[in-house]
């Protein structure tokens, strides 16, 4: 098989290249679609997540949200985390994260908006905005042509349609961890990987916790926190492992931490 020229692909041009459509990747392709700047949104999945994953929405992001439009649609889908409470009796039931932003913004407090809904939201806007998000692309080759008289960087995308060809004066890697991007560029990631593992669990029905709040209990040997989902106790748990195997029944018993009294 004859070797791929970056000619031979169709070629697209665009100011802007984000690769990674997850909600970092579609809101700035969004911000920049509403500002009339040209931009390419792809991602090598198949569309946008169906899993819960990040759930946190803090005051300032719920802000950028209003400046697009948006705050009320994610407040609508979104449950309030008002409160943190640490350890099983905290004094004055824990912490009102909504009372200490009072004042400050017209968002206090946390809203619960799974990451799943987020990415939803993000590339329906970036659609009407003009800008669909080119799904099952897969960066292959990446060349910064800055030397060039164009001076543009050139992606090579591997897509449904076979290979095609993006230029454009800005590229951003907004594609996770294993970032492609930084892997062309040879960017090291900074930073450490936490030898202690997690395990994560979305369960309805737990009891103990009050409503709109989130927990923390902290032991010898053990973490935990837990996020209010929903209304009747709807709930995202995170908790340390005892090993770095173990099976769901014995993690769950973890659960009784939560437990009153």
């Amino acid at each position: 098989m004859a070797a791929v020229r970056m000619a031979d692909p169709p070629t697209s041009d665009t100011d802007v290249l984000v690769v990674g459509a997850g909600p970092t990747g579609l809101m700035a392709g969004l911000v920049l679609a509403r500002r009339g700047v040209p931009v390419v949104v792809v991602d090598q999945k198949v569309g946008p997540t169906r899993e819960s994953r990040a759930l946190a929405v803090q005051a300032r992001t719920m802000e950028i949200y209003d400046q697009l439009g948006l705050a009320g649609q994610v407040l609508s889908g979104a449950y309030p985390a008002l409160r943190m409470q640490i350890g099983k009796d905290p004094p004055l039931g824990g912490v009102s994260i909504a009372r200490l932003q009072q004042g400050e913004t017209r968002f206090p407090g946390i809203q619960i908006f799974e990451q799943s809904a987020n990415e939803q939201l993000l590339s329906r806007s970036l659609a009407a905005a003009g800008t669909d998000v080119l799904w099952r692309h897969r960066l292959v080759d990446l060349i910064d042509d800055a030397g060039q008289t164009e001076g543009r960087v050139v992606a090579l995308l591997d897509g449904p349609a076979g290979l095609v060809r993006v230029r454009a004066r800005w590229c951003i890697g907004a594609d996770g961890a294993r970032s492609a991007i930084r892997r062309e560029l040879d960017i090291p990631f900074e930073g450490v990987t936490d030898d202690a593992t997690f395990w994560v669990a979305d369960l309805r029905g737990v009891r103990g916790l009050p409503d709109k709040s989130m927990a923390a209990r902290f032991g010898d040997a053990t973490f935990a926190v837990a996020f209010p989902l929903g209304p009747a106790g709807h709930t995202r748990l995170v908790a340390l492992a005892p090993r770095d195997a173990a099976r769901h029944v014995s993690l769950l018993r973890q659960v009784q931490l939560f437990a009153p009294g």
